[in-house]
C-alpha cells in the first residue's frame, strides 16, 4: 500500500522455531517446554521483532490455523504478542502482562537482538473459529485493533481540567 513505509518499519517472517529462537531472541527451552503457540512465545516475538527492525512497537501472532491440532493447541489458538518501551506504557497508563520475563535459569526476550531491557511484551489469546483463511485474516484484525487500540488510548489524566 502506498505510503505504508512511514508506519511500518519492517516485519519477521518466523514460521520455524530455530528463526523464533535466532532471529526474534525466544528463549528454546520455552519453545521445546511449551510449543510456538504460547502467550510468552507471542510476547517474546513481538519484542524480538522491535529489536530486529528498530521499531518503537512489536507485534506478533503465533497460533493454529488448521486443519489439525498442532502441539495440543486447538485450530483456532492464536496469540498475539505485543511489546512497547516501557515508558510509552506509562505515558499511555498501559498494563501489559510480564509473560516473557525470565523463569528460573531461563532468560527472557530482553535477550533478542537489538532489545533493551525498557521494554515491556504481553500477549493476549484469540479463541477464533472457520477455516484455514478465516483464522488467518481474524489474527490479522486482532492484531492490527490491539494496535489500534494502543495508539488511539488517551493517556492517564489527558483533558483533565485539574
Amino acid at each position: 500500500m502506498p505510503g505504508a513505509s512511514a508506519a511500518l518499519v519492517g516485519g519477521v517472517v518466523a514460521y520455524c522455531n530455530p528463526v523464533k529462537h535466532q532471529l526474534l531472541g525466544v528463549d528454546e527451552d520455552v519453545l521445546e517446554e511449551r510449543g510456538a503457540v504460547d502467550p510468552a512465545v507471542a510476547a517474546a516475538m513481538a519484542r524480538g521483532a522491535a529489536g530486529a527492525t528498530g521499531a518503537a512497537l512489536g507485534v506478533s501472532t503465533t497460533g493454529v490455523a488448521g486443519p489439525e491440532p498442532h502441539e495440543g493447541k486447538d485450530v483456532g489458538t492464536v496469540y498475539v504478542g505485543l511489546a512497547c518501551r516501557k515508558g510509552d506504557a506509562e505515558r499511555l497508563g498501559l498494563r501489559l502482562p510480564e509473560s516473557c520475563e525470565p523463569d528460573e535459569g531461563g532468560s527472557s526476550a530482553a535477550d533478542a537482538p537489538g532489545v533493551e531491557e525498557s521494554w515491556i511484551a504481553g500477549s493476549l489469546l484469540l479463541d477464533l473459529d472457520g477455516d484455514r483463511a478465516a483464522i488467518r485474516d481474524a489474527s490479522v484484525e486482532g492484531a492490527l485493533k490491539l494496535v489500534e487500540e494502543l495508539l488511539l488510548s488517551e493517556p492517564p489524566g489527558f483533558g483533565d481540567p485539574r
